[in-house]
């Protein structure tokens, strides 16, 4: 009997999922030697579960321990695991106290790594799961579900037919809601009159036949390549979302996600039946050679604007850049190299609020360099104004609604594309490299009034693969869906001062807000170097890595609970009745996200990153006349201390201003 099918029969003698998700769990953390730390096998256990709370659906049945994962405590699941899935795996899984690892077998694990076998086993594993919990509530599947799904996760047809509202036995299903954007296709290989199939070894390259119709009379086949099916794949590429394909061998059996695919282009088998070249986007290699039967893959290109051509294939290769760890001193040399002069952690602190959200304010006195800065920034990674990758989008007094940024309909029925929209597309035909907006003097005209739109759909990122997606803004007079690209970043200048608007808590919240009030008048300019040159940067350097606490949560859970405890600290000084100043969930991660990545990274000590979070995520938001706010500031004074020396004096200046004029707010 193979160890798939060793397996499979031990999965069938379940009284709950533990077997099948300790096994997932294992593969998940597994190590070259077949061990993995139990304390990671135990942290992706108790996920599995967690997740499935978090969507709505039960956990386990009612009397199992697991119903109520958030319960229980690691101790708890570990004796959970030892004594019933480790115990009746017997022979196949082993616990190694001495090491604290759990691994499999060396016999299993040797077999595990022959041919497909690894894929295999998560497939049983998963297709057990299925079976066990559509007994439960038959709610395995939901569109939350479809932005960061597992290979070898199963569905049936009808499954995918109630995601998608239309007919199961149909191949091709478009989604387009709040929780996913994308299309799904359920792909069967073998056993058709016209065969699907892969392209090549790899399993890289994945045909697919366009959805058609075969005519009574004729029983010819035809195919309507505008029909909104098999439209759906084709703009794939173009509008930036994914195609998650569902695989199966054999008809009457599930289909098993494959991963993300884009599509590449139309072809026509010896019949001239056309069928769609998809191309994987997750764990794909950037240079897959096909053989000449099915001929070799050729770069694609793009015209950009100034009808330059982008060759997307060549920018694959090495990057000179992909971290901050690495990029930060270069940055700041190359400022210093064009004779400008901004502190170190000024620019440090840019970065870490560019990496923790990709919505930054600027703020302070006009001909501080704001501006300049973000410009200095992105060409010093290679993004111009004359590639692209760089734009400046001067905001005007008369802003009141997207269409300025975004585009509109002319008296002609055409639409006119806003600066926002055309930068958004170039960024989604490049997303290997980061695209920075910078909105000047963003509000001479009230932000909530032409940028609200963007704000509420960047609050809705979430995870799908590799990517992180949004939903689609709503353009009206524009027929395709508009999304947020994850590399896509946007730093707003302000001068606050009597000729412009101020901002509105849901701003604030949403962003971090740097203040800029030095100015060093002594420093000039020194004798001219040698010139330094921009470095090519990825996008990785900027990409977010967390959109929900719970993405960062396991394996930081220290260091998380013990920025939530001064936050816990901070609220019990800002929640006085009638203010609503006190920090809400979105606050909080922001919060810990910006101090993980400082932490991760180790660009500033861990009092400065943290000062500079509460100069630019709470005291923004403190203003009025009320004599509950002397109060707030003079306790936020005392707990600041010498240890956050910004906050505490820009707290003290606030104060003072109460004091003085009986009003007072973070700006000057």
């Amino acid at each position: 009997m193979s160890i798939v099918n060793r397996f499979d029969e031990k999965f069938k003698q379940r009284q709950t999922s533990y077997k099948m998700v300790t096994v997932l769990a294992l593969l998940e953390n597994v190590t070259t030697d077949g061990s993995a730390d139990f304390d990671n096998v135990v942290n992706s256990f108790l996920n599995f579960y967690l997740d499935r709370q978090e969507k709505g659906k039960n956990p386990e049945i009612e009397r199992a321990k697991m119903s109520i994962p958030e319960q229980l405590s690691s101790s708890q699941i570990k004796n959970t695991i030892l004594k019933g899935p480790v115990t009746h795996l017997e022979e196949l899984i082993e616990f190694d106290p001495e090491n604290n690892q759990i691994k499999f077998s060396d016999n299993t694990y040797k077999d595990l790594n022959q041919n497909d076998n690894r894929m295999e086993l998560k497939k049983v594993a998963y297709k057990h799961l299925y079976q066990y919990y559509k007994n439960i509530d038959n709610n395995w599947i939901k569109l939350e579900d479809l932005s960061d799904l597992d290979r070898g996760y199963p569905v049936n047809a009808n499954d995918i037919s109630s995601l998608s509202e239309q007919n199961s036995i149909k191949g091709i299903h478009p989604v387009d809601s709040q929780e996913f954007q994308g299309t799904i296709i359920l792909c069967t290989i073998s056993g058709q009159e016209y065969p699907n199939e892969w392209l090549d070894a790899n399993k890289q390259f994945l045909k697919y036949y366009l959805e058609g119709r075969r005519d009574k009379n004729t029983g010819i086949k035809k195919y309507n390549q505008n029909s909104k099916n098999n439209q759906s794949v084709i703009k794939s590429k173009e509008e930036g979302y994914p195609i998650l394909a569902f695989v199966r061998y054999s008809k009457n059996s599930y289909f098993y996600y494959e991963g993300q695919f884009v599509f590449e282009e139309i072809r026509r088998d010896e019949q001239e039946h056309p069928y769609f070249v998809l191309k994987r986007q997750d764990q794909a290699s950037n240079e897959i050679e096909f053989n000449q039967s099915v001929n070799t893959w050729e770069s694609m290109n793009f015209i950009t604007e100034d009808n330059s051509e982008y060759n997307g294939y060549s920018e694959y290769n090495s990057f000179d850049v992909e971290s901050l760890n690495e990029v930060y001193p270069h940055i700041i040399s190359f400022i210093r190299n064009r004779g400008f002069v901004f502190s170190d952690d000024l620019i440090k602190n840019f970065l870490l609020a560019l990496k923790s959200k990709p919505f930054v304010i600027l703020a302070g006195l006009s001909g501080t360099g704001k501006s300049k800065l973000v410009e200095l920034v992105a060409n010093s990674l290679g993004a111009t104004r004359e590639n692209g990758q760089f734009t400046l989008i001067p905001v005007r007094p008369d802003w009141n609604d997207s269409t300025d940024l975004l585009g509109y309909k002319n008296l002609q029925g055409d639409f006119i594309e806003g600066e926002l929209t055309k930068v958004i597309r170039k960024a989604k035909a490049n997303q290997d490299h980061p695209y920075i907006v910078c909105l000047d003097e963003m509000n001479l005209a009230r932000v909530e009034y032409y940028f609200s739109d963007i704000l509420s759909v960047m609050e809705t990122r979430k995870k799908q693969g590799e990517r992180i997606i949004t939903a689609p803004m709503h353009v009206e007079g524009l027929d395709d869906s508009l999304t947020f690209p994850d590399n896509l970043y946007i730093v707003g200048t302000v001068n606050m001062d009597e000729t412009t608007h101020s901002f509105s808590p849901k701003v604030l919240d949403r962003a971090n807000t740097i203040e800029f009030n030095e100015v060093n008048l002594d420093y000039l300019p020194d004798h001219e170097g040698e010139e330094i040159l921009p470095k090519k940067a990825h996008n990785n350097i900027f990409k977010t890595e967390y959109i929900k606490l719970k993405d960062c949560y396991y394996g930081n859970e220290d260091f998380i609970k013990q920025q939530v405890e001064f936050l816990k600290q901070l609220n019990s000084i800002l929640n006085k009745p009638g203010l609503q100043l006190q920090i809400g969930y979105r606050i909080r991660d922001e919060f810990c996200f910006y101090l993980l990545n400082n932490n991760k990274f180790k660009l500033l000590p861990e009092n400065t990153a943290k000062d500079f979070q509460i100069m630019q995520k709470i005291l923004p938001r403190i203003q009025g006349s009320s004599l509950k706010i002397e109060s707030v500031l003079k306790e936020l004074i005392e707990l600041c201390s010498d240890s956050l020396p910004h906050s505490k004096e820009k707290a003290e200046f606030m104060l003072e201003r109460f004091e003085e004029d009986g009003f007072t707010s973070f700006w000057l």
